[in-house]
């Protein structure tokens, strides 16, 4: 069974860190609903499909040091291992075809949010 599929869509990736040609982590949103999929990370219980959240304060940027970040509920939830790129005014409109290979990629929650 494909976890939210009906969330994780090409029309809500806002954005990927990593190398778009070799699995990278896409980030998802549609209103205050948000997640994102990891395809690729040293530890195999981080790989797959977040849990899908909801939070009014949902923000997704680059810290101080350059990595994505993550914030919601009043706190940072989640640092990535790289920058992020925002996919908004992109101007390769192929970009979000080719970061949509993750929905076929990995389609399970990941094992440590189970």
């Amino acid at each position: 069974m494909v976890y939210e599929d009906t969330f994780y869509t090409m029309d809500n990736i806002i954005a990927y860190s990593g190398n778009p040609n070799i699995l990278p982590t896409v980030y998802f949103r549609q209103g205050n609903r948000f997640g994102h999929i990891t395809q690729a990370h040293d530890n195999p219980t981080h790989v797959g499909r977040s849990l899908v959240r909801e939070f009014d304060d949902y923000r997704l940027y680059n810290n101080h040091n350059g990595m994505a970040e993550e914030f919601y509920d009043g706190a940072v939830r989640s640092i990535g291992q790289g920058p992020l790129f925002t996919i908004a005014g992109a101007a390769n409109d192929w970009l979000p075809f080719l970061l949509s290979t993750s929905l076929l990629n990995c389609t399970c929650l990941k094992i440590k949010d189970t």
